[in-house]
């Protein structure tokens, strides 16, 4: 395996960026013989022309588009690195926002890992509804957030779909039952959007038994058995059930969950917290 300069990365996205040799080489404080030479070794360590010269500007070959892609990729990456190992030396916050229920669910072995990995490192988690906390980091106040987009949101960073279903606990009797009683969380919540409006497309009778906004709250009555609740199928408890087509309760449109991230101030820690959150979801796989 070839190991590639970092400089010959930089060299050559430089010369792209700023459309010429002479341009790159002022952006570099490199002389454009320099410039040229760096490129040329490059070209000859990969094997295959990766820009065609003319005298006005360059221009990608398309082995060059390619590999202009993972270049970007490594030198950010690079420059990441360098910016964790400083930062580890010393005290830094992270600053992360995560709904309550998946704070519960997935949260812990994340900053399990980042107390074991980053000792130094201190994690400051606001546990709030999805609105306040997308509200929060395109303030600044959070580095990061995890989210269920809503209608009156913008979109951030498309995670996965999260397939909604209707959840009680086992001693819920479905039979004798005129009316639906729903516990929920207050006027809002895509949860609750998403189920009410299922009802109503299909003129189910419903009513509000319970309002929270805590998972634990809304966990009280539904584990009582005199209600039901809209919830991820990611999030369902072990001790609920699911509530089926075949028992009355329709399809529940699905729910985006989302990555927010600070326009202030790009934490380093951020991209590596974000992997191993989404690790604990479920939604991608470890190394």
């Amino acid at each position: 395996m070839k190991n590639i300069d970092s400089d010959l990365l930089r060299t050559f996205v430089a010369v792209y960026e700023c459309n010429g040799f002479s341009s790159a080489s002022e952006c570099l404080n490199k002389t454009q013989s320099t410039i040229s030479q760096r490129l040329l070794k490059l070209e000859d360590m990969i094997g295959c022309s990766l820009m065609q010269r003319t005298s006005r500007n360059v221009k990608l070959t398309p082995a060059g588009k390619d590999f202009l892609v993972y270049a970007r990729q490594i030198l950010k990456l690079h420059a990441e690195a360098i910016d964790v190992a400083k930062l580890a030396q010393k005290n830094t916050t992270l600053k992360v926002g995560v709904p309550d229920d998946y704070a519960q669910r997935f949260l812990t072995p994340v900053l399990r890992f980042f107390r074991e990995t980053y000792p130094d490192l201190i994690p400051e988690v606001v546990c709030e509804t999805s609105v306040r906390l997308i509200e929060k980091t395109m303030h600044g106040e959070l580095d990061m957030a995890l989210s269920i987009k809503h209608d009156n949101t913008i979109p951030g960073e498309f995670v996965c779909n999260e397939p909604l279903i209707w959840a009680a606990s086992p001693d819920y009797l479905v039979q004798g039952r005129e009316v639906i009683p729903l516990s929920v969380y207050p006027e809002g919540c895509i949860f609750r959007s998403n189920g009410i409006g299922a009802l109503a497309k299909h003129s189910l009778p419903w009513r509000v038994a319970f309002t929270s906004q805590s998972p634990s709250g809304i966990s009280v009555s539904v584990n009582s058995g005199d209600s039901v609740t809209i919830t991820s199928k990611r999030l369902l408890p072990d001790n609920w059930r699911v509530l089926t087509e075949e028992e009355g309760f329709p399809k529940i449109k699905s729910a985006e969950l989302m990555l927010y991230h600070s326009p202030v101030f790009d934490n380093p820690f951020s991209s590596c917290f974000e992997e191993k959150l989404l690790e604990s979801l479920g939604v991608i796989s470890p190394d």
